[in-house]
């Protein structure tokens, strides 16, 4: 299964979030490592 993995950065951070779609979902440790990044950063949402 080659390429399953969605790679994601964010300018202003060091860490990288790798999520890897199984039957159209994330892996719950993967959500779990991308949920610890939102909180620890006080990343938000916000409009183009």
């Amino acid at each position: 299964m080659s390429g399953s993995h969605h790679i994601f950065v964010h300018a202003d951070l060091a860490a990288i979030l790798s999520l890897q779609e199984v039957q159209g979902e994330a892996k719950p440790y993967q959500i779990r490592q991308f949920l610890r990044l939102v909180e620890r950063h006080a990343l938000a949402l916000e409009d183009e």
